[in-house]
């Protein structure tokens, strides 16, 4: 078996250097950290120093991954719920960017300070997702599902939440319903137009693509591009629209309405998650409430339990929505709606 030693020399190094590179120090050049990985890899160090932490004491403590392309108002819900069950259980928090996992000597310096990982990232793009494969730890993904990505994910259940949307617009006298949604790299826009389109087939309701935009970023810009692009392409306007999230809703709201279009007298609009804003926006924003913060425990609860060794029921746990109504959508039921 492999020891440090045996590294720093196929290396040319240093042990202390070595150790430089393995808890990711700053003070080592990019030539050298790449000799001394080589090494590891080739040593197969890595997995020796695994083999020997299973018969170690462990570390009592959970990793936070934070991916970018979520919100920070998503973030900071699931992780309020994950730091309060971590503590609960006895168990301390260490938080991480993408940027540290993604350089494999940081990933290293992470797998031996945790016992296990939450990772919280949406649309991962193909060297994010080879990183992840490549973790020797217990990991839990929330709230996104990757299809490349066998793993245990914690997520809300995204087709049931766009279902209650659409539902509701449709119980209000819309018949003739848009969807703005973002680039179908997130599982969690792409399923929740599934919803959408589940709706519509079960009331019978015509598909219009002119009136579906996507292909925008989950943000309150990639909305009000969506908002843009409805005026220039649909010849007759929906009168409804539901929006893969608040920020997106938000964001074409503020298109449409910049182009005399009113919300919601000329065009209904309901969101996804509601946020702290979409409470104060103009006008207050009808959406489906998430429970991001019962996500996260979710998440730490299974975490715990692979750590632990113990079965977990299924690779997908999911939690539905809430229907919040506030002000941006309009009964029609007692006039045509399309």
């Amino acid at each position: 078996m492999a020891n440090i030693r045996d590294v720093a020399k196929r290396a040319g190094v240093s042990t202390a250097t070595v150790s430089k590179v393995l808890n990711n120090k700053p003070d080592v050049s990019e030539a050298t950290r790449a000799k001394v990985m080589q090494a590891v890899r080739e040593l197969n160090y890595t997995s020796n120093i695994h083999a020997r932490r299973l018969f170690s004491k462990k570390n009592k403590t959970i990793g936070v991954v934070f991916f970018s392309r979520v919100s920070y108002v998503v973030y900071t819900k699931m992780f309020e719920g994950i730091n309060r069950r971590t503590i609960e259980q006895g168990f301390d928090v260490l938080t991480f960017d993408e940027d540290y996992l993604l350089s494999r000597s940081g990933a290293f310096s992470m797998e031996e300070k945790v016992d296990g990982l939450i990772i919280l990232g949406r649309g991962f793009s193909q060297d994010k997702i080879e990183a992840i494969k490549s973790l020797s730890i217990p990991y839990v993904l929330c709230p996104e599902s990757v299809a490349d990505l066998p793993a245990t994910v914690v997520s809300p259940d995204n087709h049931s939440i766009a279902r209650i949307a659409v539902n509701y617009l449709i119980a209000k006298g819309h018949t003739r319903i848009g969807f703005v949604g973002s680039s179908k790299r997130y599982w969690f826009s792409s399923t929740r137009f599934d919803g959408y389109l589940s709706s519509l087939a079960a009331h019978n309701l015509p598909i219009d693509s002119q009136v579906i935009v996507d292909g925008f970023e989950p943000f309150y810009e990639g909305g009000y591009e969506a908002g843009k692009q409805i005026l220039e392409v649909a010849k007759v306007l929906p009168t409804a629209l539901f929006a893969v999230n608040d920020f997106m809703a938000m964001g074409v709201a503020k298109y449409l309405k910049e182009h005399n279009i009113r919300v919601p007298e000329d065009i209904s609009i309901v969101g996804c998650d509601d946020i702290a804003l979409a409470e104060y926006f103009e006008p207050p924003l009808t959406t489906v409430k998430i429970p991001w913060e019962q996500v996260g425990i979710l998440a730490t609860d299974t975490l715990m339990k692979i750590i632990k060794k113990e079965p977990v029921s299924q690779s997908l746990l999911l939690f539905n929505g809430q229907l919040v109504e506030r002000k941006s959508v309009v009964d029609i039921s007692g006039k045509r709606g399309d």
